[in-house]
């Protein structure tokens, strides 16, 4: 995994997924099914979702790894490969080589390069590195930078894994906000009625 970049400290009082799609339920009549099942499933481990860390929207099929991946054989599931990325980062949080270290204090100021998610081009790999990497590990020029692309991760159905996830990543402040327009035109294919709603957890402006 690369490094690069300033980096920044945490905003206080980031929303925790459970949090977030509380709000969204609240605002509506009547939440969905997917909707309310997965936030039983995040009330019930409390810690995080074991058994399927990917938050996918309504349609979105799971996924398991391809062939020739540096992350594992090719089949893995996705709790695996969170399990293989998430001892990944540790490992480059805590290297004894400041220079390695993912480090958001000075001196040590690395942050988690935006040229991972080429690195890890499975939309897989990229939505559990969203939910993995820490809103501050990514620093503000990164931030930019992925809010410049973020487009291009989800222009065609095979990368619709990532959109639960970006979502999330908006809400944590790893992504600026998301415009209006782009936000319609890439979630509510899958939200439908409930885009609304998303939008205005989002602070998203009409």
């Amino acid at each position: 995994m690369n490094l690069s970049g300033p980096a920044r400290r945490p905003h206080a009082g980031l929303p925790k997924t459970h949090d977030f799609l509380t709000g969204i339920s609240e605002r509506l009549a009547s939440p969905p099914a997917w909707l309310i099942e997965r936030i039983s499933l995040l009330s019930r481990l409390q810690i995080g979702v074991s058994d399927d860390p990917i938050f996918k929207l309504p349609g979105v099929l799971p996924r398991t790894l391809g062939a020739g991946s540096l992350v594992g054989a090719e089949g893995l599931s996705a709790t695996s490969c969170a399990f293989v990325l998430a001892s990944g980062l540790q490992q480059l949080r805590h290297d004894v080589d400041p220079v390695k270290r993912l480090e958001s204090r000075f001196p040590d100021n690395n942050v988690f390069g935006v040229r991972n998610l080429e690195n890890y081009s499975e939309s897989m790999l990229q939505a559990l590195l969203f939910r993995l990497v820490r809103p501050f590990e990514w620093g503000d020029e990164n931030r930019t930078q992925l809010q410049a692309r973020v487009g291009e991760f989800v222009n065609n159905e095979q990368q619709n894994i990532l959109l639960g996830e970006l979502i999330l990543a908006g809400a944590r402040g790893v992504l600026p906000p998301f415009g209006p327009r782009f936000f319609r035109n890439r979630f509510q294919p899958y939200l439908g009625d409930i885009c609304e709603a998303f939008e205005q957890a989002l602070h998203i402006s009409r």
